[in-house]
């Protein structure tokens, strides 16, 4: 656990100073175990617990501490270091790799004989009485019993391993939950991963306990066969999925337990003492699913069938292991069948979701339920955090409009929900035949289902090959790894990286991985791939690292891992992925082979990848790919379209098409020269990337911009090489080595410098790069902020005489004109034009938010916002987000929210906001400039003097800023 590892250090630190006084030997010991901080969890306590207690009571028998007032007693011999009485989980019990099952032998079949054990799971079995008993149960005491019961070491309450368990190490649905509901609207992200998440209030690693303890609570009173079903659904179905993934580790590791093997106690969660399989009544998940396929025609199967087929092929896999000497690829294999069987599962927590949303949408007509409203936040809590994975942005809106707002709920949205949730079923692995038909519906409202084409639209790239589709869906790949290393499931990662999880190869029984992406098949790519290892030094390896948290990413945040991840995994990987695939269809092309467009449409998808989406241009907030950077960058240079697109990735998908044609049509040169093309406009994406990261790195000494700056020159320095060594040993120099204390030792003008003279030796065209890189009169932030102070030679003051500044500050004196504008305007169209570009002050109102970052990156109170305002973290680069937008940009969030409310509001906003924070920062870039012993400092007070005062306008002769607002006050 690495929370614990780094607590243990920070207390270990402040503790072995005063043991070495009265112990030195114990002081040793807890020094040798716990005095190093960054290690894995395999590499603290190298002698053990038992000799960590043994130096501990030492030193409390020589300090005189009477062991009483120990809240651990560590003066008597134990067993483990943790002491279930006085647990904060409700002495939820450890349930750990052996499932200590009671009894001995072999159970009987189940389900009439449909499924055997080959292992002991009646106490698995006993759980599925115990749940009947519930929903029979006529008080809230009762259930409460029947909840905590046991049957040998099982209840269901402790069924589902509790925190830090192998299955949360195994399990991706489990951390898949932990992550959606950790990032909802009831979780706790104040600490961005960096110490325990919460979720309702609660530990988030005990999201199922605090879910059924809040039903059996409620204020409407108790309901027993409501919360039967919490239990089903929140506990019995995610502890189905946790023993199947436990059967794919055991196999790999080859630790079958001798007593109930894993696939053994799925199978009795899962049909419990259900007998006929043709009875829907019963407290089992099969029966439970039986009453859902009832509820819905014109599915393509049925669950239980194919739950009843897959588990016992799952069994024979799981007993074949044992013997069987190549356990990566049989356990490959079982991924492969696991990731299947769970998407079965998924089918009818969907089917319940639609019918307790038609049902709270009155479309089911008189047949509500009792508590309908919670039987629908049930299945949104079931349903919703599988979303998160990949589309954070829509998982968010229905979490707030259908748990936290449930009880407002607008059943006018029934069918805009319904369409929301259908368009992504590909995320969850399913298909509208999959789902069927609900047949309970009494109105005509509900959604039509349409799954997509067979070869759909990739950001309006048309594909000749359907296999585009699934290889598109590489990108969910992308936001699994990195929500599960947000979630320190950095084994689980890295398995995802290795071996895939969503996008499936044409075979129908394996994925396709990351790594393997990165291999590539290609001569050309191959030479690319050579530059990446040769010498001694391997570039690639920072994906492997940075998902793993190990060597110069070990200390670093999950946040900024996961950062370090995303930018390692698109611009490494990916990349030449992206150029493999091409090439790869260039060869075919050249054999005259007629299928040279599969690879050319898998090229695209690794660019642009599922969450883009199909229309042109891409999607306005999702992406996790090559195009996304791009699209980033233009924004972060305000260098894109008019209808705030990248530029360069219209190119680049317009080239895409044009050497489509040309290899349809058996032009192979000319499909190469496209190839070529497109190489150099990804190149350029990576080189606006390095230049952004390395200016804000060097303006503000962020270390999260440094860190990608670290990883972006490491996806170029290989590329450099070859045009040039000198370019590249710079780069190097400055960027190639991470953490450190000194950056750009040779200068970020050196840096700039270099990159400008390899975009001109590669040939780039500097229009199509987003940043003015080559424009060698361009300066850094830093540079800016020292330019030549202009005297006020004109006698120019500030509201009539009150305040006369030394230097010349009529241009900024003058934004009290455009905030008169602004707050005059005839509508909302107008003000927000005047706020976005007007910049007769010498900037725009909305650049004072836009700007923030870089100009005010190490003062206090604008981070103090910052933080505060954060709600969500955006874990392809690390940074804060509020509303959806970065959070350092919060005053442009809210004004622009404030003007589509109203003109009036949007003219507070501007004042209280933007040019009260911009005030703040003049104010501390005086501080700053007079600890430098500049002697122009003074400048800036006299800047925070005209944005408090400003110039008298027409509607008042005090300027209308916020000397107005106070004296209105």
């Amino acid at each position: 656990d690495e929370d614990s590892v780094s607590h243990g250090y920070i207390v270990a630190t402040a503790l072995v100073p005063l043991m070495t006084s009265y112990a030195v030997g114990a002081a040793s010991t807890i020094e040798t175990n716990l005095g190093s901080f960054g290690k894995r969890s395999a590499d603290v306590l190298t002698d053990g617990k038992d000799v960590v207690f043994g130096a501990l009571e030492t030193f409390v028998t020589a300090r005189g501490i009477d062991c009483n007032l120990l809240t651990r007693n560590v003066c008597v011999s134990v067993d483990d270091g943790v002491d279930d009485s006085s647990s904060g989980s409700e002495n939820i019990v450890d349930n750990d790799v052996d499932f200590n099952v009671t009894n001995d032998g072999t159970s009987s079949p189940l389900l009439s004989g449909a499924y055997t054990p080959v292992s002991n799971v009646d106490d698995f079995i006993k759980l599925t009485e115990f749940l009947s008993a519930i929903e029979e149960s006529a008080t809230v005491e009762e259930g409460q019993s029947f909840y905590t019961k046991s049957e040998g070491s099982l209840s269901l309450k402790t069924v589902l391993p509790g925190r830090h368990k192998t299955h949360e190490r195994t399990n991706p649905i489990l951390n898949i939950y932990m992550y959606g509901l950790w990032t909802s609207e009831d979780g706790e992200n104040e600490n961005i991963g960096l110490s325990s998440k919460v979720f309702d209030n609660k530990e988030l690693e005990l999201f199922w306990d605090t879910i059924v303890s809040d039903e059996l609570g409620k204020d409407s009173g108790y309901n027993a066969l409501l919360t039967a079903e919490t239990i089903r659904v929140v506990i019995m179905w995610i502890s189905v999925t946790s023993y199947l993934y436990e059967s794919i580790y055991d196999c790999r590791e080859g630790s079958q337990p001798t007593t109930t093997h894993p696939v053994d106690a799925a199978a009795a969660l899962w049909f419990g003492n259900h007998i006929s399989s043709d009875i829907s009544d019963g407290a089992s998940l099969f029966a439970w699913a039986k009453r859902s396929e009832n509820n819905f025609e014109d599915q393509s199967s049925t669950v239980n069938d194919e739950m009843v087929d897959r588990l016992n092929s799952l069994q024979e896999s799981y007993e074949f292991c044992k013997a069987e000497l190549n356990k990566q690829e049989l356990s490959n294999k079982m991924r492969y069948d696991v990731d299947a069987i769970v998407r079965v599962m998924t089918i009818p927590l969907v089917q319940y979701f639609i019918v307790h949303l038609s049902a709270q949408s009155g479309i089911m007509g008189d047949s509500q339920t009792e508590d309908e409203v919670d039987y629908m936040i049930l299945y949104a809590l079931s349903v919703l955090p599988l979303i998160s994975i990949c589309d954070e942005e829509v998982f968010g809106k229905l979490y707030t409009e259908l748990v936290t707002g449930a009880r407002s709920y607008d059943p006018l949205k029934f069918s805009e929900i319904l369409k929301t949730l259908q368009d992504r079923y590909p995320c969850l692995g399913l298909s509208c035949s999959d789902i069927g038909i609900s047949v309970l519906s009494v109105s005509t409202d509900e959604v039509p289902c349409q799954d997509p084409a067979s070869n759909p639209g990739i950001v309006g790239y048309e594909p000749t090959y359907g296999t585009s589709f699934e290889m598109s869906k590489i990108d969910l790949d992308v936001s699994t790894i990195l929500s599960l290393v947000l979630m320190e499931a950095h084994d689980l990662a890295i398995d995802i990286y290795k071996y895939g999880r969503n996008a499936k190869k044409e075979d129908s029984i394996s994925y396709t991985a990351i790594q393997d992406l990165s291999n590539p098949k290609s001569q050309i790519v191959t030479n690319i791939y050579d530059r990446f290892i040769n010498d001694g030094v391997d570039y690639t390896r920072v994906t492997e690292a940075s998902i793993l948290g190990v060597d110069e990413f070990k200390s670093l945040s999950p946040l900024r891992k996961s950062a370090a991840a995303s930018l390692s995994i698109v611009t490494i990987d990916l990349h030449l992925a992206i150029l493999d695939a091409m090439y790869q269809g260039i060869d075919v092309c050249n054999q005259e082979g007629t299928d040279a467009n599969r690879h050319w449409d898998e090229a695209v998808a690794l660019f642009a990848g599922w969450a883009e989406g199909v229309q042109e241009r891409g999607s306005d907030s999702d992406g996790y790919l090559m195009f996304n950077i791009a699209q980033q960058i233009c924004q972060r240079f305000d260098t894109c379209d008019e209808n705030d697109n990248s530029p360069v990735n219209g190119i680049i998908i317009q080239k895409f098409s044009n050497g489509q044609d040309f290899l349809e049509q058996l032009q192979c040169d000319d499909a190469l020269n496209s190839a070529k093309e497109i190489e150099k406009l990804i190149e350029s994406i990576l080189i606006d990337n390095l230049t952004y990261r390395s200016m804000t790195a060097s303006s503000s000494f962020d270390q999260t911009s440094f860190l990608l700056a670290h990883i972006t020159a490491t996806a170029l320095v290989p590329l450099m090489r070859s045009v040039d060594e000198t370019i590249a040993d710079v780069i190097e120099t400055d960027l190639g080595t991470f953490p450190v204390d000194d950056y750009f030792p040779d200068g970020i003008d050196t840096v700039l410098s270099s990159l400008r003279k390899y975009v001109s030796l590669k040939g780039i065209d500097c229009s199509l790069l987003s940043s003015s890189l080559c424009d060698e009169t361009q300066l850094s932030d830093a540079e800016q902020s020292s330019d030549t102070v202009k005297p006020n030679d004109s006698g120019h003051t500030l509201v009539n005489g009150t305040y006369t500044p030394t230097s010349d500050v009529s241009d900024l004196a003058s934004i009290s004109s455009l905030v008169h504008t602004i707050c005059n305007a005839e509508n909302s169209e107008i003000a927000i034009e005047a706020y976005s570009s007007d910049d007769s002050a010498g900037l725009t109102i909305q650049s004072m938010s836009t700007n923030a970052k870089s100009a005010m990156s190490d003062e206090l109170m604008f981070n103090q916002y910052v933080v505060a305002l954060s709600d969500g973290v955006e874990k392809t680069d690390g940074s804060f987000l509020f509303d959806d937008e970065p959070a350092h940009h919060y005053a442009d969030t809210i004004t622009s929210d404030a003007f589509k409310t109203s003109v009036e509001l949007g003219c507070q906003s501007i004042k209280i906001l933007n040019i009260w924070m911009w005030f703040a920062h003049k104010l501390n870039e005086a501080v700053k400039g007079c600890d430098k012993g500049r002697s122009d400092a003074y400048t800036s007070i006299d800047e925070a003097a005209a944005l408090w005062l400003g110039n008298p306008t027409p509607s008042n002769d005090v300027g209308g800023l916020l000397f107005e607002m106070t004296e209105s006050i």
